[in-house]
């Protein structure tokens, strides 16, 4: 099953580790979540994830960050097969399984011994891996690793045709502006660094982006850090 990149993990409450956070820092993931839970939410985890079947209870965020409608709230076909694997008493542990399957989650990391006791079975279904955070951190570490390489091979190859068509520009940024989150005082910038927006990324379409380029004719690009790697790398090597 193929999977966008920076490829996306579901991170449970608790489940949260320095791994993870030095991952995403590098731009190889994008930890994704939703706080079905009570003061479950995390300055580190987006809470970005699709909502599955969810009641007004288990939304712990608001209606703005939601976007959409209550029509978009609903649980996907394997909904009904998660609650049994997991148990109908745990409600929420099938939300946020359905959740990182709507998704497009390729990896699902949690604490939860009612997920991590019917691994197996959900993996199957799902063609989503599941991790503990620690007692599966090599593993987890290796899927991670493994997977970059070639989505990220993938991604260039749209970077070159956005560039070929006009849609990403070939030269760096020309225009200058204050940039009071990159750089402190009143220094103007290229690029300021700071978010995540709420626009999608220019490259690859997914949401939160952390970078804004200022170009001629009032246009912004605006980017996710790993994304601007790699388009870095096709200007430096001439795509046209």
């Amino acid at each position: 099953m193929a999977h966008d990149w920076p490829m996306k993990i579901y991170c449970e409450p608790g489940a949260l580790s320095k791994e993870l956070r030095a991952h995403q820092h590098a731009g190889r993931i994008k930890l994704v979540h939703f706080p079905y839970d009570p003061d479950s939410r995390s300055r580190a985890v987006a809470p970005s994830a699709v909502l599955s079947d969810a009641q007004w209870r288990d939304l712990n965020t608001t209606w703005e960050e939601l976007g959409g409608t209550w029509e978009d709230m609903k649980g996907s076909e394997h909904l009904t097969e998660i609650s049994r694997i997991v148990d109908p008493s745990n409600r929420r542990d099938a939300l946020h399984l359905d959740s990182a399957y709507k998704t497009g989650c390729a990896a699902f990391v949690t604490v939860d011994r009612d997920i991590l006791d019917h691994r197996d079975e959900l993996e199957q279904l799902l063609s989503i891996r599941i991790f503990h955070p620690e007692l599966d951190k090599t593993e987890l570490d290796r899927f991670i690793a493994a997977a970059a390489p070639l989505a990220a091979a993938e991604l260039r190859t749209r970077i070159r045709k956005l560039i070929a068509s006009g849609v990403l520009p070939k030269d760096p940024p020309p225009i200058t502006r204050p940039g009071p989150t990159s750089t402190p005082g009143t220094r103007r910038s290229k690029t300021v660094v700071g978010g995540p927006h709420q626009e999608p990324c220019a490259i690859c379409g997914e949401p939160g982006p952390q970078i804004q380029h200022f170009y001629i004719a009032a246009q912004v690009v605006r980017v996710h850090g790993a994304c601007d790697t790699l388009w870095q790398l096709e200007r430096a090597h001439g795509a046209i």
